[in-house]
């Protein structure tokens, strides 16, 4: 399959400040051909290949050889599919920045994503979650698709 029209559809986003995101990495139709003949911004990592990771060290050997492809392209890696903090954790430990799940927060209607944002801790004075009072977040608005009803939302891990 020729990469040469969506390469220039990407390219037009991209020359108006759009940041380009391949969803749903490692599963499907997003493939290591996409890498290489797709310039973008973010991988984002399936949350179906994450959700063994703490206990089984295949898993967990595709979670960190994924954090290490993207180090090397250059892109953001958004890991998908959080729910857990033993997963948040191991993530950390992997050096993976960026994540997004339910541990994070529920999907919400669009006109509650203002507050979900607004809300702070009282000691890093940042955007928090609402399930957990006090967690730190920093939301990745870049990769936040935030449709009429509801949307994932990503976080910065802090390490």
């Amino acid at each position: 399959m020729s990469q040469k029209g969506p390469q220039r559809a990407i390219g037009r986003l991209r020359d108006i400040g759009v940041r380009v995101s391949l969803d749903d990495f490692g599963i499907g139709f997003s493939s290591l051909s996409h890498l290489a003949n797709l310039t973008i911004d973010e991988l984002k990592l399936d949350g179906s290949l994450v959700a063994d990771a703490v206990t089984d060290h295949r898993s967990r050997a595709i979670v960190q050889a994924t954090v290490g492809l993207a180090q090397a392209l250059g892109v953001d890696l958004v890991v998908e599919g959080i729910e857990n903090e033993p997963t948040r954790e191991l993530l950390a430990e992997l050096d993976c920045h960026m994540a997004q799940g339910n541990l994070f927060g529920r999907p919400m209607p669009a006109g509650d994503v203002s507050r979900w944002l607004g809300r702070t801790t009282a000691a890093e004075g940042r955007p928090g979650d609402p399930t957990t009072p006090g967690r730190p977040l920093a939301p990745h608005t870049a990769s936040q698709a935030i449709s009429k009803e509801s949307g994932p939302r990503t976080v910065r891990l802090r390490t």
